[in-house]
């Protein structure tokens, strides 16, 4: 085989290799943005915005979810931070490993501040041109103070 062949040929297979672990990365950051968001309702303490992003009818806590997440925002002022650890294919899913920070304290006078910090484990899955999350390891994390 002559280089210029051999280039050619290695010119192709690095394209079609490229073309192959684009559409995972693009889903690995569309995966981070969701997980971001997540964090941001919370901190907001937007119940109804954090448990859109969970597919209801495949999570089979999600009841328990809904309850702790609605009481814990109602009650609580809420500091959440993620570091996402690590986004991986898994078939069609993906897992996901979230370094999750929260600090909980009163809403509307001074107290003690509750600090969870806990490296949580998701489920995500595509649901249309959107991402749901269909598990999570530690459902109690979000429980109310």
């Amino acid at each position: 085989m002559t280089r210029r062949g051999f280039a050619q040929r290695f010119g192709l297979a690095s394209l079609a290799l490229a073309s192959l672990t684009r559409p995972a990365a693009a889903n690995q950051e569309a995966i981070s943005r969701m997980l971001r968001d997540v964090s941001r309702a919370l901190q907001a303490r937007n119940a109804a915005l954090f448990l859109s992003h969970f597919d209801r009818k495949r999570f089979a806590a999600y009841s328990q979810l809904e309850s702790n997440v609605v009481a814990l925002s109602g009650q609580k002022d809420i500091a959440s931070s993620i570091r996402i650890v690590e986004v991986a294919a898994d078939g069609e899913d993906f897992l996901s490993r979230v370094d999750w920070l929260m600090q909980i304290s009163p809403l509307e006078r001074p107290g003690p501040i509750e600090t969870r910090r806990h490296v949580i484990t998701l489920r995500v899955v595509a649901a249309g041109k959107k991402w749901r999350i269909v598990g999570l390891d530690l459902v109690d994390f979000f429980r109310p103070a």
